[in-house]
This record gives C-alpha cells, sequence and structure tokens, in this order.
C-alpha cells in the first residue's frame, strides 16, 4: 500500500506542480487503532513554486481531494503550516510525529524542535477538549455506539491530561496515553475496544459502557476546571518561524 501512497503524492507533485516536504498518515492508523476496512488518512505539507510567493492575488494554501472509502487525501502549503504551528496548532503538532512518515526531510526535525519550545499548554487543551466533547455529545448518551466513536472521545481526553500533566504536546499513540493517564481499572475495556476495532467492520456497534462513560464526563468537567490554571497564551517570536520558511524556500521551491 505504500505504493500505492507514494504513486498518489508523486501524482500531486505533477498536477499542482508543487513539492511535498513531508507526508504521513494520519487517523486511527497512526493511532494505532486502524479496523481492516479503515481508509488511508494521508497528509502532507508542501511548497509551491518561489514565483506562487511572490504574487499579490492570493493563492490556495490547502490541496484537498475527494472522500472515498480508502482514500482520504489533505495537505498544507508550507506557509500555512508554519502560521499555525507558529499558533501552536496541534493539528499539525500531530502530523509532525505521526509514526507513519511516507516521505519528508531532514528539515522536518527543526520544525518538530520548534513545535516543542513554542508549544502553548492552554491552546492545547482547549482544542482536544473540543474535540472530546463535541464528539461525547453526539455519541456517548447513544443506545449503541461504535468502538472508533469512543475513540474519538478517549483519546482527546487523554491528551488534556497528558497536557495539563506535563505542558507539552501529547504522544500521537494511543496506547502512549492509554498507559499514562487511563485508571488502570479502564484499561481492560480500552484494549478490548482496540481489539474489537482492529477486527471488526467500522460500522459495527456495540452498546454504551457505563464505566467508561462515566469516566469521560467526569473529566470534561475537571479538565474544563483545570485549564484555567494554564498560563495564558504567550507571544511567539516570528524569526525562528520566518527563517525556515527562508530556508525551505531557498532549498525546496520550484523555480
Amino acid at each position: 500500500m505504500n505504493a500505492q501512497v507514494m504513486e498518489k503524492l508523486k501524482q500531486i507533485e505533477q498536477s499542482q506542480n508543487v513539492k511535498i516536504l513531508h507526508a504521513i498518515e494520519s487517523g486511527s492508523r497512526a493511532w494505532g487503532f486502524a479496523s481492516q476496512d479503515s481508509d488511508f488518512d494521508v497528509r502532507f505539507i508542501y511548497i509551491r513554486s518561489l514565483k506562487q510567493y511572490l504574487l499579490l492575488e492570493k493563492t490556495t494554501d490547502v490541496l484537498e481531494y475527494p472522500i472515498d472509502a480508502l482514500w482520504d487525501i489533505h495537505g498544507w502549503d508550507l506557509q500555512k503550516a508554519l502560521r499555525l504551528l507558529h499558533g501552536s496548532n496541534a493539528t499539525l503538532v500531530e502530523w509532525l510525529y505521526s509514526p507513519i512518515v511516507y516521505q519528508s526531510c531532514a528539515e522536518m526535525e527543526e520544525l518538530r524542535t520548534l513545535a516543542n519550545k513554542t508549544f502553548q499548554p492552554r491552546a492545547g487543551v482547549y482544542h482536544y477538549l473540543h474535540i472530546a466533547t463535541k464528539h461525547g455529545k453526539k455519541y456517548l448518551h447513544s443506545e449503541k455506539i461504535k468502538a472508533k466513536q469512543y475513540f474519538y472521545v478517549l483519546r482527546p481526553v487523554l491528551s488534556c491530561l497528558w497536557i495539563l500533566d506535563y505542558k507539552t504536546p501529547p504522544p500521537v499513540s494511543f496506547f502512549d496515553l492509554i498507559q499514562s493517564h487511563l485508571p488502570s481499572c479502564l484499561h481492560p475495556i480500552a484494549e478490548a475496544l482496540v481489539e474489537q476495532k482492529k477486527f471488526s467492520s467500522e460500522k459495527d456497534t456495540i452498546s454504551p459502557i457505563a464505566e467508561l462513560n462515566d469516566f469521560l464526563l467526569n473529566q470534561f468537567e475537571i479538565i474544563g476546571q483545570c485549564v484555567h490554571s494554564l498560563p495564558p497564551k504567550t507571544k511567539i517570536d516570528w524569526k525562528p518561524f520566518d527563517d525556515i520558511f527562508q530556508k525551505l524556500l531557498y532549498d525546496y521551491a520550484i523555480l
């Protein structure tokens, strides 16, 4: 399948006249609980031609492709990516730390270092808490729920707890989050859900799990209270972001 991903990335580069700097897998495959019929959530950062960055007319900074049963492909322009990273965008940080990397460049290590140095814990908690509560309202009160829907609530809740404790970006791996911040009495439930998701269809449902629901709903309240104890967003210097942008333009932009 990697060969098919690489072929799609090559086609994007050729058709859009861009250079892909970093391409990874996001979603359940990166998190560690993909089903047999999970799609491929390919995310990438690309750089355009130098001439396009010098145009006054606004140019699109996102490349999106139709989603089907197998593919979900989405990319951000380097300039957009760096602006989001400057704002401590948690989604972009996850792209930088995905364990499944299809292609990349050496400078991504500099971006990871920059992401850690400029990480804003309060913004990170708000990001993951928003995801958790949005999905929690939608799924936790249903008569039936899919295993993956539990993960859409549980993973961001555990990410919030990680940030509250360590003030660093949370790990991408769901298993690392389980080991660090899920009560041990709930480990068997989470592990059983992972196994069920891996070996069943994405459409299969289960009955709600009371213990897990109670934990999640309780954490919504606790996290909502604790987030205010985190330091407010600080002013971040643009210079290191400008420096790496200019370096990548010099090294990789199509002339």
